[in-house]
């Protein structure tokens, strides 16, 4: 549980600091989105994306600090079904819009930068939460 908890902190860490390097950009880029539909509709997929990663680890962390003081196994199992679908969900959306396939790098925009390979980091830190509460799921499930 306390492993939940750390990875969770460090994906709400990165999530929170990605957040504030794209809200840098923001007003330039409503700007520009005004024009141009496919930069509306890559910043509708940043904000959806992001704020979807965040709520993800956000619950992951709460439901984790929730177990500390439940010990009932329907609920342990099913609370990890839960994140495990929701984690999966959100990696997946992340993992399709924030690769090198998908994101260029801006030069001379570091922050920006930055908030891409933070985004990267967010994905790896959904999959191993995900994959942490499917094992525990499973090993609650068996009755360890």
């Amino acid at each position: 549980m306390i492993g939940l908890l750390l990875v969770s902190g460090y994906g709400m860490y990165h999530c929170y600091h990605i957040i504030t390097r794209f809200r840098q950009y923001e007003e330039q880029t409503d700007k520009v989105a005004e024009y141009f539909d496919t930069v509306a509709q890559r910043l509708y997929r940043t904000r959806t994306t992001q704020m979807g990663a965040t709520i993800a680890v956000l619950i992951s962390f709460v439901t984790a600090e929730l177990l500390v003081c439940i010990h009932n196994q329907k609920h342990l199992v099913a609370a990890a079904l839960f994140n495990t679908a929701i984690l999966f969900f959100s990696r997946t959306q992340m993992a399709n819009f924030w690769n090198d396939r998908n994101q260029l790098r801006v030069p001379f925009i570091e922050k920006f930068n930055e908030a891409i390979e933070g985004s990267e980091i967010v994905v790896k830190v959904l999959g191993w939460l995900c994959g942490a509460w499917f094992v525990a799921g499973f090993l609650w499930l068996c009755g360890m």
